[in-house]
């Protein structure tokens, strides 16, 4: 959360993961960021997220067309998760450990 960003839509309260989001009145002189500003963040934000969904597709194109909806789409059949299981081991057959994970290599 950026204390400079904030236009006071409160939606970041219901997502902060520790619940330590505190609204408190802007001080004096502190401005609420425009309405372009507002824009511009969003643009980019929609940006990161298309991003986002063409890496997954790109690196899980066994899960193109699936939509996550929550806590329903953890309950995954057999054959999902041998499908997934496949792709890491053709990915990576030779693992050294899931320790080196690193989320900016590639698929």
């Amino acid at each position: 959360m950026l204390e400079r960003a904030c236009n006071g839509c409160e939606l970041c309260l219901a997502s902060c993961p520790v619940d330590c989001i505190v609204m408190r009145p802007r001080g004096a002189g502190a401005g609420a960021p425009a309405a372009a500003e507002n824009r511009a963040r969003y643009e980019r934000h929609r940006t990161r997220t298309q991003r986002s969904v063409q890496e997954r597709r790109r690196c899980w194109p066994s899960a193109n067309g699936l939509r996550h909806t929550g806590r329903a789409a953890l309950a995954m059949s057999p054959a999902n998760v041998r499908s997934i299981f496949e792709q890491l081991r053709a990915a990576n057959p030779s693992p050294r450990s899931e320790l080196l994970y690193d989320s900016r290599s590639s698929c």
